[in-house]
């Protein structure tokens, strides 16, 4: 009689386990950056600062100093937050990120955006809408639906017509309809992964023979002036960000010799032509929209332009962008999602900044904004990382 040898099926599937587990596992190591490695990037950023760029000379000679670890809302590292140093003194950040999958450069600038943190505090971050220092996800979590909650609020208040500053139908509609529940906007505050973010790695750590950093793509830069939102005098400043974004614009261009109504048109009071353009854009507790930003723009830049609103995320929008600033007319940028700075009023929908500048880390674009909520300083943020995330207005003749 033939001898039968029967297996086992557990150990042929456990095989099978280990045979899928083991490609997904090398996988995810090869997607994390130890900050070591972004250390690198950092430096060799910085050694090929096209020397045009604003903080070129700033930085000559700097030395980086890791700080420490920034989260995403899975409690994963996402990024690496990093100091610049001359002797003792602090010059500027840089904030990379820990996942191949996301650009080496996220961020930098003079003065960083983040809070001080308590005992076993992190700080979670999330590209251009700002970042939140809590003990756990679970703890951060529960601050943005505080946010949330306190944001649909003072919507659904402003729908009713509670508040004097009273907005047309339609715009009340529109408000309704950008209420939002917790799970879209934790969702909404993912950074958006760059298909070329491998790419962008390897060519700043390990640029070509024989090309150097600096001979990529030009870096521009507008002075386009700074002005604080919270000025004395100023009407609703914790939401005035539309309305000082769009002073900052009118002065750059009549200080260009362009017959715009700046401050010119209001005795030469800076405070009366930000309450001006609130007044023209009817601006809510919430913000400005952005068809409203259009509609300041129609009536504060004389006939003849054209005003067109752009998604950061649409076909051509960084040449667009581009474009618009080395032909002097610095766009308004608008943040379309929660804003998660610590300064800002919780019930905030929308965070508007004067588009001011632009350059590159290796092949990854960066764009330079002037934020009216903080100070004189440029910041710049990685385009690709953040574009589901914010759109701009753009204005020609």
């Amino acid at each position: 009689m033939r001898k039968t040898t029967v297996y086992s099926a557990a150990p042929l599937l456990l095989l099978l386990i280990l045979m899928l587990w083991i490609p997904s596992t090398a996988l995810a190591e090869e997607e994390k950056v130890s900050h070591e490695t972004a250390q690198k990037a950092v430096e060799a950023d910085l050694a090929g600062m096209n020397s045009e760029h604003e903080f070129y000379a700033q930085w000559q000679g700097a030395k980086v100093e890791y700080e420490r670890e920034l989260y995403d809302l899975e409690d994963a590292v996402i990024g690496y937050y990093f100091l610049l140093k001359l002797d003792t003194e602090t010059v500027g950040y840089y904030v990379t990120s820990a996942r191949t999958d996301l650009p080496p450069i996220l961020e930098y600038g003079i003065e960083s955006e983040f809070v001080e943190t308590k005992n076993n505090e992190r700080i979670y971050y999330f590209g251009g809408s700002g970042s939140i220092a809590g003990r756990d996800s679970a703890e951060v979590i529960a601050a943005i639906g505080d946010r949330v909650e306190s944001r649909n609020e003072a919507i659904a208040t402003e729908e009713k017509g509670d508040f004097s500053n009273s907005r047309s139908a339609q715009a009340q509609a529109t408000a309704a309809s950008e209420q939002q529940g917790l799970d879209e906007v934790v969702a909404s505050l993912e950074l958006d992964a760059d298909p070329n973010a491998t790419s962008h790695w390897e060519e700043l750590l390990n640029p070509p023979q024989g090309i150097t950093i600096a001979a990529l793509p030009e870096t521009y830069k507008l002075n386009v002036p700074f002005i604080y939102q919270r000025m004395a005098g100023i009407t609703g400043p914790g939401s005035a960000c539309g309305p000082t974004t769009l002073a900052m614009i009118l002065e750059y261009l009549g200080d260009q010799g362009l017959d715009v109504e700046d401050a010119r048109y209001y005795n030469n009071s800076i405070v009366n032509l930000v309450n001006g353009n609130r007044n023209i854009m009817s601006t809510g507790v919430f913000g400005t929209t952005s068809g409203n930003m259009v509609f300041g723009l129609n009536n504060t830049l004389r006939p003849g332009w054209t005003i067109t609103s752009i998604n950061a995320d649409s076909s051509g929008a960084i040449e667009k962008y581009k474009s618009r600033i080395v032909s002097g007319r610095p766009p308004a940028l608008m943040w379309d999602k929660l804003v998660l700075f610590p300064w800002t009023d919780a019930q905030l929908k929308w965070h508007w900044q004067a588009g001011s500048a632009y350059t590159y880390s290796g092949s990854s674009f960066m764009f330079g904004v002037k934020d009216p909520d903080r100070d004189a300083t440029t910041r710049y943020y990685n385009w690709n990382s953040n574009q589901s995330g914010f759109l701009f207005i753009s204005y020609a003749k």
